[in-house]
């Protein structure tokens, strides 16, 4: 009798155990999370960089901005706003993310949450990336009902240890996940799509291309002979912008952005993502289906720009706005919150961008930092292009906007040498080279560092190159730029 009641113990605890250990993890997951503020209004703010502040951040970001156009109040209530986006997120890290800020808060409204994400999505078409295509039953049944599961799961994928299937079913399925988790909670979600620099920046090249032929036909070419090769597999995305931007110089404004557009659609993500024309179509769906506000970003920049077709003007590189990109899209999400809030059109909505700034406390030195950070980014992703004409060409308009705020920076003018030095000589096609400027801290970075032991080479590396001798001699008379606090 007692060996029965023993293994009727064992058998009554092993299958509780689970449910103890789910019962255990959400008392925790609820215990971390924010409370909910009493009489405020909630904001929470979801998606990447882009979200979260490439400019200045946090000062000018999405949901700062929104804020100050509001006056701190929505509703009738102080706005308290929440920030989870985070540096190179999709929506699914996300979907997470709000899900735990959210646990145990039952009715949090009123509020919104503020969706922009789209660069770091996956672009597969729906069944292109796996045969069943879109989330798996892990995703789909498993993950929405347990929360250990949930956050096992997000660790594993965060660590490389679980794969996820990354094509536009599966950002669907989060996108939704996103907008039930907030109306779950009495926020009204607020969808928008990333938009992206059509006009200024190259397409990647597919890193099994040939490099010297891809050269020899950008440099023989011409628009009818651009588009005769679109079809490429490694270069066509290339070679739809080139005959695009051709187009665009003849003034043929409608041809050249649908050309643009496609080739953003068959851009290879090797170096970075621009949301395509099937995501922006994914979101302006969700959220007719859903019945949510729309912020149709790409759009909204795309009215603000020469011919339709945004370009550096509102970017700061490839995907992150820049100062007035910014502005313009903060302004559209300010507008649908008070529409939310049940309030009148918000009219700090419609400042200038100096009026904005100087509000939200951008410095001449928050500047400097924003453009060498854009001109870094373009340069890394310069590296190994065949033809980073534009890309350089725009990384240099940034770090001369650096010299600007800062002037005779050191950072800002060995930008401009590097940028110059790309463009005129293959700098950024040397393996030798990239990896000293892996070392120099130009990859990704505001503050550049280059050894002293290095600094000779460096200089005559540069004028070797093709960078202009007199940025030459003001970064010599700098005394370069020295590694250390």
């Amino acid at each position: 009798m007692r060996t029965r009641t023993r293994r009727l113990v064992v058998l009554l605890l092993a299958a509780a155990s689970p449910l103890l250990l789910e019962a255990g993890w959400r008392a925790w997951v609820v215990a971390s999370a924010p409370g909910a503020e009493p009489g405020a209004f909630t904001v929470l703010a979801v998606g990447g960089s882009g979200m979260r502040g490439a400019y200045v951040e946090p000062r000018m970001s999405i949901p700062s901005t929104v804020e100050w156009m509001l006056g701190g109040n929505a509703g009738g209530r102080r706005i308290v706003t929440h920030v989870l986006a985070d540096h190179g997120h999709s929506i699914y890290p996300q979907a997470v993310l709000l899900e735990r800020a959210l646990a145990g808060r039952g009715d949090a409204g009123p509020g919104v949450v503020l969706v922009y994400s789209g660069h770091n999505e996956g672009i597969g078409p729906d069944a292109a990336d796996s045969p069943a295509g879109g989330a798996s039953f892990l995703e789909r049944e498993v993950e929405s009902r347990s929360w250990l599961v949930r956050d096992l799961a997000f660790l594993a994928r965060e660590r490389g240890w679980l794969d996820r299937r990354r094509d536009l079913r599966t950002t669907e399925h989060w996108l939704r996940r996103v907008a039930w988790t907030a109306r779950d909670h009495g926020l009204v979600p607020i969808l928008a799509s990333e938009p992206s620099n059509v006009g200024g920046i190259e397409p990647n090249v597919r890193e099994d291309a040939d490099a010297a032929a891809v050269r020899a036909a950008v440099e023989s070419g011409d628009e009818e002979s651009w588009l005769r090769r679109a079809g490429d597999q490694a270069a066509g995305a290339l070679f739809l912008y080139l005959a695009g931007k051709a187009r665009r110089a003849r003034g043929a404004a409608e041809g050249a952005r649908g050309l643009l557009l496609r080739a953003i659609d068959r851009d290879p993500r090797n170096h970075f993502g621009r949301a395509t024309s099937a995501q922006h179509d994914l979101v302006r769906r969700v959220a007719a289906e859903e019945g949510v506000p729309l912020v149709d970003a790409p759009a909204v920049l795309a009215a603000a720009s020469p011919d339709g077709i945004p370009d550096g003007g509102l970017f700061g590189d490839g995907h992150h706005p820049g100062a007035e990109g910014y502005r313009l899209i903060a302004a559209a999400f300010a507008a649908r919150v008070a529409e939310v809030g049940g309030d009148p059109a918000p009219p700090r909505a419609s400042a200038p961008l100096v009026e904005v700034e100087a509000a939200l406390g951008v410095t001449p030195s928050d500047r400097r930092d924003a453009a060498v950070r854009y001109g870094s980014w373009l340069v890394a992703t310069a590296a190994m292009h065949p033809w980073p004409d534009d890309r350089l060409a725009l990384a240099g308009t940034r770090f001369r906007e650096a010299l600007d705020a800062s002037p005779d920076d050191p950072s800002a003018l060995l930008g401009v040498a590097i940028a110059q030095a790309g463009r005129a000589g293959g700098l950024l096609r040397d393996r030798e080279a990239l990896d000293a400027l892996h070392r120099w801290h130009v990859f990704y970075s505001d503050r550049f560092c280059v050894p002293p032991e290095e600094r000779a080479a460096a200089m005559r590396r540069l004028g070797e190159a093709g960078a202009d001798g007199a940025i030459l001699a003001r970064l010599d008379a700098s005394k370069g730029v020295a590694c250390g606090p």
